[in-house]
């Protein structure tokens, strides 16, 4: 019998922790919560806890899925000072996150005897609620608890190294989706300014160097591919807001390596400016459009 727990129950992490519940063994429990108590509700079969440390208390493995760094060191916290040096627990935290307070969340886990692994995740809504997500793991290898845990929410394992290599990986990766989406939508709007027929130029792209995932999976034209987000009004995609979160942590992260990055230095302010144009809900390929609305 293996005991869950899941803690923080958004976009990502409700479709992952429904995913341990729709496939863990019919012995195993899952406790989940989160902040806003209903969202619990929509986890089938998952016990319900009041706070972070009755998911702790009444799990060996816990997952957390959150959205920043201070939120991830205060749970915790809690979790710590409510635990103790109760057996040893095993805590893999998904959220995207700045490198330090992982490192120092993983710390104060490991003095209280327990053990913390970041593996945050690509694939996004869709493949969380698919099962389908890739994980970047911040362990050397991936076996026994931890490799059960994570195959019953994702199919692409990768032991990145030691605890925090998971989280450099993700911010390495998603550095690269900014900058490609950025390249990908200025190229797309300046074919359209050219005159070119976006449909054959998209078709081009893919069989020639320019192409990407950007290109191939995410096409920022509306209408060349009917399941991208651009075909749908830019929704339900990934979100401008995060793409900016990513991009400012990739660039802290690399400060923090004493490594210049030169596009780091105006890329932020291309999503900023799109965030603070009340875009920043909408998928990260609005920039295209943006693009054409102001020639």
């Amino acid at each position: 019998m293996t005991r869950f727990g899941f803690i923080g129950l958004g976009a990502m992490g409700l479709n992952m922790a429904r995913n341990i519940a729709a496939k863990m063994k019919p012995s195993d429990t899952l406790h989940v919560f989160d902040v806003a108590p209903a969202q619990a509700d929509l986890v089938p079969g998952a016990i319900k806890a009041s706070r972070v440390s009755e998911v702790a208390a009444n799990a060996d493995t816990v997952i957390t899925m959150l959205p920043m760094g201070k939120h991830v060191s205060g749970v915790f916290n809690e979790i710590v000072a409510a635990v103790g040096r109760d057996g040893q627990k095993q805590f893999i935290d998904s959220s995207t996150i700045d490198i330090a307070t992982s490192r120092a969340v993983a710390s104060k886990v490991a003095a209280a005897g327990h053990r913390f692994v970041d593996a945050p995740v690509s694939g996004g809504t869709a493949g969380a609620k698919a099962g389908t997500l890739t994980f970047m793991v911040g362990a050397p290898e991936i076996e026994g608890s931890l490799q059960v845990a994570l195959e019953l929410m994702g199919k692409r394992l990768f032991a990145c190294g030691q605890q925090s290599s998971g989280l450099a990986a993700k911010l390495a990766n998603n550095y690269i989706l900014a900058l490609t989406n950025l390249a990908t939508s200025e190229g797309f709007a300046l074919a359209k300014h050219l005159g070119l027929d976006l449909a054959t130029f998209s078709q081009l792209v893919d069989v020639s160097s320019g192409q990407s995932w950007s290109s191939r999976v995410n096409n920022p034209v509306p209408g060349v591919d009917a399941n991208t987000p651009s075909s749908r009004d830019y929704e339900n995609g990934f979100a401008v807001d995060l793409c900016r979160k990513d991009l400012l942590l990739a660039v802290e992260a690399a400060q923090g390596a004493a490594m210049d990055l030169p596009l780091g230095k105006h890329a932020p302010a291309v999503y900023t400016a799109l965030s603070e144009a009340g875009l920043g809900k909408k998928d990260m390929s609005i920039l295209y459009k943006t693009l054409l609305d102001h020639k």
